[in-house]
């Protein structure tokens, strides 16, 4: 029986590419399913997909296709554009948690060829958790493009920050009016 992507033993690489142009032009399937594993795992620990995630809510443009809303957000980089599309759909009532549910979808291209698709089940109204990945149908590609992650993504989180203290401080004033 084939390992699933949880069973294989990531530690069976002695060393993980760190790029794509690392990974060597004989290497078998077994090889890249643990690449593909291990590079997924990481960038869930370091919490890029949820930075992602970040940069596409905040400073992504709102379009609408086939009666579907989604975010792009685009920068450039030494690798090439940089493109991340967040897709979120409902997936209906759970009655286990007594709550909807939503279909998070994240992919990501640079110079046009996939680096990230990351998908998420989590409740509705919540950011999508590290725990939620669907490991077997996401993939994250690291390479120069994730060295600026970490500053959009900051400037993300500030942005909430302030929308939330923004609407903390007008709940406040709105309960002094009463």
């Amino acid at each position: 029986m084939p390992a699933t992507q949880t069973e294989i033993p990531i530690a069976a690489i002695t060393a993980l590419p760190t790029s794509p142009a690392e990974i060597p032009i004989d290497a078998s399937i077994e090889m890249l399913e643990v690449v593909k594993a291990a590079w997924l795992k990481q960038a869930i620990e370091d919490g890029l997909p949820a930075a992602l995630w970040h940069i596409a809510s905040e400073f992504g443009q709102k379009e609408r296709k086939y009666a579907r809303d989604f975010r792009i957000f685009r920068w450039n980089t030494d690798a090439g554009e940089v493109c991340v599309r967040l897709t979120e759909s409902a997936l209906g009532w759970f009655p286990h948690c007594g709550c909807f549910y939503t279909n998070t979808w994240l992919h990501v291209t640079v110079a046009d060829k996939t680096v990230a698709n990351i998908i998420w089940k989590h409740p509705e109204g919540e950011p999508p958790r590290s725990e939620q990945t669907q490991l077997d149908k996401s993939i994250f590609v690291p390479g120069a493009w994730t060295k600026e992650i970490p500053r959009f993504a900051a400037q993300a989180v500030a942005i909430e920050r302030r929308r939330h203290a923004n609407e903390a401080e007008a709940a406040r004033k709105q309960l002094l009016r009463t």
